[in-house]
């Protein structure tokens, strides 16, 4: 199973934390390895903000990602899915994943962390490898 570089983690969670300071929290922000994918990476992420559409999150996302990472670090990347923050698949996923993060931390709640799950069914898809950097119910406002 492929790897990522401690350094190339560090970048996805600074992003992470940019994109919150900038927009508001995320119910989730992780990096998954899919099935029959080696060496492609997709951004799941959630959060409220990013159903207004202005500014166009993919644009924010887009534009730190180039900014702030290296070209061989751009190329890793597969997607950016944006998901609905409500819904059954979302629902399964968030426990999954809530599961997988208090036997690593004693929590059920991560926020700027990392947490390594692997071989795992979520939102539908096979992946053999995830990093969880933030999952979290939404209960704070976002802002407008």
């Amino acid at each position: 199973m492929e790897e990522l570089p401690e350094e190339t983690l560090h970048r996805f969670q600074m992003l992470e934390r940019k994109l919150s300071a900038q927009r508001g929290p995320f119910s989730l922000f992780a990096l998954f390895l899919r099935e029959n994918s080696p060496g492609r990476w997709d951004i799941f992420a959630s959060a409220s903000w990013a159903e207004q559409r202005i500014p166009d999150p993919l644009m924010l996302f887009d534009r730190l990602i180039r900014s702030e990472f290296h070209i061989e670090e751009q190329v890793i990347l597969s997607q950016i899915a944006l998901v609905a923050p409500r819904g059954p698949e979302y629902e399964a996923a968030m426990h999954r994943i809530a599961r997988a993060v208090r036997a690593a931390s004693g929590s059920a709640e991560l926020e700027h962390g990392l947490v390594e799950m692997r071989d795992v069914d979520l939102f539908g898809q096979t992946i053999d490898r995830a990093y969880i950097i933030t999952a979290q119910p939404l209960t704070v406002p976002v802002p407008a």
